[in-house]
């Protein structure tokens, strides 16, 4: 094997690697510089082992590789270990890998902890040298082990779903039942239940009602061991091979761990004038360092609180308790094994990316389109005018062009929609919902039908209304069709105007009714109003703005083999 002339370590070769990265736009101008990068450090990495294996990466050598360069210098090693997110992409998606998918999910873990650096609070987190065989003992012992398994089993050949990616109303029960949780799903003002249910039991209209249970859900989505389309949700490969025992307790613990710690620090809460996820990013942070919080300090608080913020707060250690993210004794204490997630988490939530409601939002086909459609997509009822031109397959679903627009306007994604062509009294497209009660006739299943089934040629329109109470509506206008474009391309906005509206500002008219307040004579009212839209003293809304570099960033995880 040839020498690496500036480390003295192996050259090694990287088949194929530097082509994919060329053919994806956004990488093609560094794709040799990356590969570069990725080849001097799996050189280094080849140099710790007689016979490396490129394809089947070990963690824990990838792990300390890392740590070594973070030593030397923190930014050089975020940047490698970023690029070497890329490579696992790159072995993931052209099948290369050949390793097990847990060694390719703690890899995936471990570049991209490597990648967000370290953050003040999280480096100030104990966390212990574990043997494989220490960390199975101990998360063996913590209820969520044992939850995690139970929702798995539940989920078992797969369970429908809401269009929204929830659990039906009928499955609450046995879905909160595997967390220790005594709930019921039921139609809002439903009769009292005669079916045995105890007189205690917490009666729901939406798991939403029940955090735990909707940050298991997601847990469970972002650890990859489910994937919920519009219709069902299934277990993946991943969490497959949990139930046959070929996943050990504490990767599967500390994967679970890492999201659901993601999912209480990011909740940003409005209780206490958002002080919440401060207190629980503090508590938390603490529990995981030398010197934890004392619990009879916590439940002193929650006795002579006047506000209801400790009281709350002690409510919410409980229930982590309750799923072993934390020990209560003296001390609350986060488990020694769930520490390094602990640790990951603050990082990301503090970087401001922990945005995982994601389910069902796929990238585009990587097949070659059969054409690309021009659309000019406008916000209907705004002056001045708030419009995207985009490009996008012929062959897009409407589900998934529901995802196009919600990044070219920068969409939260939490209300419901739906597509119509015709008029009010045409045709309507939705997510299937089992639990919906429609008029007339019912609405057809978005996810079956394409952009060119329902415009067919230029001029042909088409309106997507987001949020119904609000009622945004947009007009989506066939422009032109134009010449298939290369995989990886589309979606992609070539131009626009206008500021996008902010979430439940009252519609068009409410939205504009704000932008003119904010901007007008100061008032009580007006100040209010712009703390409420964030903005600064002397700052002003420019109805006209439009940043097209914004909108191309949202749309990039869209793209197929996009690394965002």
């Amino acid at each position: 094997m040839a020498k690496n002339s500036k480390s003295g370590a192996p050259a090694v070769a990287l088949p194929g690697f530097t082509d994919w990265l060329a053919a994806q736009p956004a990488l093609a101008g560094d794709a040799a510089d990356i590969g570069t990068v990725v080849q001097n450090f799996l050189s280094r990495y080849a140099d710790l082992a007689p016979d490396p294996d490129l394809t089947n990466l070990d963690p824990a050598r990838v792990a300390v590789l890392l740590d070594d360069a973070a030593d030397f210098d923190p930014e050089m090693a975020a940047g490698c270990a970023e690029f070497l997110l890329m490579y696992l992409d790159f072995l993931r998606e052209t099948g290369r890998w050949t390793g097990t998918e847990e060694a390719l999910a703690l890899a995936h873990d471990v570049a991209y902890h490597g990648a967000q650096g370290t953050d003040d609070d999280a480096a100030g987190i104990v966390i212990p040298s574990l043997s494989a065989a220490d960390a199975d003992a101990q998360a063996e012992g913590l209820p969520l082990w044992d939850h995690t398994l139970a929702l798995l089993r539940w989920v078992g050949a797969g369970r429908n779903v809401t269009g929204t990616g929830l659990l039906r109303r009928n499955d609450i029960r046995a879905a909160a039942g595997c967390l220790g949780i005594n709930a019921v799903g039921a139609a809002k003002r439903a009769p009292i239940l005669e079916d045995g249910t105890p007189e205690d039991c917490v009666v729901v209209q939406s798991m939403n009602q029940l955090p735990r249970l909707a940050n298991h859900w997601q847990a469970l989505k972002l650890a990859r061991f489910i994937t919920v389309g519009s219709t069902r949700a299934r277990l993946t490969p991943l969490g497959e091979s949990v139930l046959a025992g070929d996943v050990g307790p504490g990767a599967l613990a500390r994967s679970m761990a890492f999201a659901l710690f993601v999912g209480i620090l990011a909740d940003g809460d409005w209780f206490a004038a958002g002080l919440m996820p401060e207190l629980r990013h503090s508590v938390l942070a603490a529990a995981g360092s030398a010197d934890p919080p004392r619990l009879d300090a916590v439940s002193a608080a929650a006795r002579t609180d006047v506000i209801g913020l400790a009281t709350r707060l002690h409510a919410e250690i409980i229930e982590w308790a309750d799923d072993g993210l934390v020990t209560l004794g003296e001390f609350v204490q986060v488990p020694g094994v769930l520490r390094d997630p602990l640790a990951r988490a603050i990082g990301l939530v503090a970087e401001g990316d922990a945005d995982f409601d994601t389910a069902g939002a796929d990238r585009l086909p990587a097949t070659p389109s059969a054409a690309t459609y021009q659309l000019k997509v406008q916000v209907d009822g705004i002056r001045p005018p708030v419009w995207r031109r985009v490009e996008v397959p012929a062959e897009l679903s409407l589900n998934a062009v529901h995802y196009v627009i919600q990044s070219l306007f920068d969409w939260e994604g939490y209300h419901m929609h739906a597509f119509r062509v015709g008029g009010r009294h045409g045709t309507t497209y939705q997510l299937p919902d089992p639990d919906a009660f429609a008029w007339g006739e019912p609405a057809k299943d978005e996810t079956a039908v394409t952009l060119a089934d329902v415009l067919k040629r230029e001029k042909d329109k088409l309106v997507y209304e987001y949020d119904f109470g609000d009622s945004w509506e947009h007009t989506l206008t066939l422009e032109k069709v134009l010449p298939a474009a290369a995989p990886g391309t589309l979606p992609r906005c070539t131009a626009g105007r206008g500021l996008a509206p902010q979430e439940d500002t009252g519609g068009p008219w409410g939205w504009m009714d704000k932008v003119e307040a904010a901007n007008g004579p100061v008032t009580p009212e007006s100040e209010e109003l712009r703390v409420w839209l964030g903005l600064h003293d002397g700052e002003t809304l420019d109805p006209t703005e439009f940043n097209l570099a914004d909108v191309e960033r949202a749309l990039k995880p869209l793209r197929p083999g996009s690394t965002s």
